[in-house]
């Protein structure tokens, strides 16, 4: 517990700082998400589907964001992810289904379903904030709260991030998310590899290739107090197939607390 309150003090220590740092640059959120905000802007990749001035960066194709940071109000949006870990002669898929929608500027709310095979494998909701960004469009940070109940247990999970997106030039961004995340569960049920508590980090670096294409490095950790660590790097390739689709692929390997394996992972997102 005390690794938490030290964590969660530091990610109250680097959100104060971020803002006093852009102090004279910095838009208040009431204003950066004014559609009539008049600003100029040269970001590395706008999209019209975020409120004016905000900066766009590639979203980690496994642990995706709710929208975009910034996101326009009525933006909409259904993927679904697919995870085939490599092990054995028989293959199990893990997918989730999703829909995602701005209900406000900067603001948005998601409905996803996680499956494993064919069966229902819990029922998850998550929102998603915007803190603010700054006037040259190479920072923007935010927050996510996820709740999943897990069938399998009775699990109840939530998680509780911090977002941050920044451009460190030349067609290059990093995408970093942070927090813990809180297991409630019977206690008397015998669940393997279950721990109250869980650290999350997740690191992202993408490369800009052309308007159409990013590569990416996806990093993924978990830390469960007392059981054990979790890690899974995948490389990926993100390809804007049409004004509507986008498509995302990567391969990788993941050490997870009950197998080590490759894994292939792709995601398939219509945008409205």
């Amino acid at each position: 517990m005390k690794n938490l309150f030290i964590l969660l003090f530091c990610l109250g220590g680097l959100s104060l700082y971020a803002q006093s740092m852009d102090q004279n640059s910095e838009i208040e959120m009431a204003d950066s998400l004014s559609l009539e905000a008049p600003q100029e802007v040269d970001a590395l990749n706008h999209d019209p589907d975020v409120v004016k001035g905000a900066p766009v960066f590639p979203e980690p194709m496994i642990f995706d964001l709710v929208r975009p940071l910034g996101a326009r109000k009525g933006e909409f949006e259904a993927n679904t992810l697919a995870l085939l870990p490599l092990q054995g002669r028989r293959y199990n898929v893990d997918w989730a289904p999703e829909i995602e929608y701005a209900f406000a500027n900067g603001y948005a709310i998601e409905l996803e379903l996680p499956m494993y095979n064919g069966e229902i494998e819990a029922y998850k909701l998550a929102l998603q904030g915007t803190f603010s960004f700054n006037k040259e469009a190479t920072f923007i940070h935010g927050w996510q709260w996820i709740g999943e109940y897990i069938l399998d247990g009775r699990i109840l999970e939530n998680s509780f991030l911090y977002l941050m997106g920044y451009d460190i030039g030349g067609g290059r961004s990093i995408y970093n998310i942070v927090g813990p995340r809180h297991n409630l569960f019977d206690a008397s049920a015998e669940i393997p590899n279950i721990s109250e508590w869980t650290l999350l980090y997740n690191f992202t670096i993408n490369q800009k290739v052309n308007q159409r294409t990013i590569l990416a490095i996806e990093n993924n950790y978990a830390y469960h107090v007392g059981v054990g660590h979790e890690f899974r790097v995948t490389p990926q390739v993100h390809w804007r197939v049409s004004e509507f689709f986008n498509f995302q692929i990567g391969g990788g390997y993941q050490w997870m607390l009950q197998q080590h394996s490759p894994i292939i992972a792709t995601r398939l997102i219509r945008d409205f």
